[in-house]
């Protein structure tokens, strides 16, 4: 015989690994040079309500990998190590144009999606 809470925890234990996604709006978005490695980087402030989806979904896949798009467009993969709330990230290793682009494309309401990977990914 086999329990209804453990049949529930069965269930969890073996479902397969789903994707997370979260479009995220920036409030601000700035090219500049990295002051690490003076390269163009664009940094990203969130809005509120962003900042509060991106610090969820992060905290939910620390250990995990997420991939960062924007129109489709993959602009990096990243390792979660800790969750992301300061709402606030950098892009780097673009060209110039690039850089410039990208502000402009979140300047003007440009979504930002952030998806989970699957393990192993």
């Amino acid at each position: 015989m086999i329990l209804p809470g453990l049949l529930c925890a069965l269930t969890l234990m073996t479902a397969p690994a789903r994707a997370d996604t979260v479009s995220l709006a920036a409030a601000k978005a700035v090219a500049l040079k990295d002051p690490y490695s003076g390269r163009p980087a664009v940094t990203v402030q969130l809005t509120a309500e962003s900042r509060h989806d991106l610090a969820a979904l992060t905290q939910a896949h620390v250990g995990g990998q997420v991939e960062v798009r924007v129109r489709g467009r993959v602009l990096v993969t990243l390792a979660v190590r800790d969750p992301i709330t300061s709402g606030t990230f950098s892009v780097a290793g673009l060209s110039p144009e690039e850089a410039e682009t990208l502000a402009a494309e979140l300047g003007a309401g440009a979504l930002i999606e952030v998806k989970t990977l699957p393990p192993g990914h």
